[in-house]
């Protein structure tokens, strides 16, 4: 069976231990077996199947039709989430190269950016603010100790003693905003922490769809969402309690048959 990428991307697949890669423009020939694993899994980007009296012309439209879909249905995704986090004013998600490549070529505008208006974000903001001051303070207390050591030379160590007190007192001041530091991040993880257990409600949507699934619902609904399990959209920590459900019911006997890029 041949299998042709006519899109501008290039498709890497993996099937049964072996790896290969379709570049734009490729047309290659594989055993049945795996060109349906390939065609069920890269479909919807748009690999299609040529037969020998398939016009060329019309398979390219049926390949950039379906390429196009998917890129915008990433995209879509991408922005309802971060529309989310941003009613709920939490920090958004940054995309991905692709994903930004993808949206410029199509025209689509991607949601984002704007920062936390909590109290974390407060404490990360005074946190950067007070790392800040600390460099000041150790390069005014470098550049007086190096004072220090040429008056030493030139004015002997009694006209230098107020420099010293000086560069003392300055070293005071610095240990204190350092102790101020460390109370800003104790309190900038507890902020954070607070953070994760609200992002934790943001995945109940997804486990609901697979947690209560048995084996065959479960092969059926991997099988037929891979596209999306796989995309930088779909939450890494949704995917990894859809691979620890997948254990629980088959065992070793059975591989996850899912793997992130």
């Amino acid at each position: 069976m041949h299998i042709a990428n006519l899109t501008p991307d290039t498709i890497e697949w993996m099937h049964i231990g072996v790896a290969g890669t379709l570049k734009p423009g490729d047309i290659k020939e594989f055993d049945d077996q795996r060109a349906n694993f390939i065609l069920t899994k890269f479909g919807r980007r748009g690999v299609v199947r040529l037969g020998w009296d398939d016009d060329l012309d019309e398979k390219r439209q049926q390949a950039m039709a379906a390429w196009e879909k998917f890129w915008r249905y990433q995209i879509t995704v991408f922005n309802q989430d971060n529309e989310r986090r941003k009613s709920t004013q939490r920090e958004y998600v940054y995309p991905t190269k692709e994903l930004q490549e993808h949206a410029e070529e199509l025209g689509l505008k991607l949601i984002g950016p704007w920062t936390i208006e909590n109290s974390g974000g407060a404490d990360i903001a005074a946190l950067a603010n007070a790392l800040s001051k600390a460099n000041e303070q150790n390069a005014v207390i470098q550049q007086l100790a190096q004072q220090v050591a040429a008056l030493q030379k030139q004015l002997g160590q009694t006209e230098a003693a107020a420099a010293i007190q000086e560069a003392e007192i300055k070293e005071r001041e610095t240990k204190d905003l350092q102790k101020e530091l460390q109370l800003s991040k104790k309190e900038t993880k507890e902020a954070m922490k607070r953070l994760k257990e609200e992002e934790v409600k943001d995945l109940e949507p997804f486990i609901n769809e697979f947690m209560d699934l048995g084996k065959k619902e479960l092969s059926d609904y991997v099988m037929n969402n891979s596209e999306m399990l796989q995309s930088n959209v779909y939450p890494r920590a949704a995917y990894e309690l859809l691979k620890t459900r997948w254990e629980n019911l088959f065992g070793k006997k059975e591989a996850f048959p899912l793997l992130l890029s």
